[in-house]
């Protein structure tokens, strides 16, 4: 009888995880989801990195105004 409840235990344990990982492939609100974007609008967030770059002086100004003119 005490090797049918670990067994049923184990099985059910099973389950909640296998619905944990199908549930957990969806949505861009999942939070475990790491391939989504915190914000829908990437290309400001590019722009922000750039600015950053080029006030930190990582590129210069002619590298900065190309890498803009092609994130417009």
């Amino acid at each position: 009888m005490m090797g049918g409840g670990i067994i049923g235990i184990i099985l059910v344990a099973i389950v909640i995880w296998g619905v944990i990982q199908f549930a957990g492939k969806g949505g861009m609100n999942n939070p475990f989801n790491n391939n989504r974007m915190d914000n829908m609008h990437g290309e400001e967030d590019a722009l922000e990195i750039l600015k950053k770059r080029f006030a930190k002086g990582e590129i210069n100004k002619e590298q900065y105004e190309r890498m803009r003119k092609e994130l417009e």
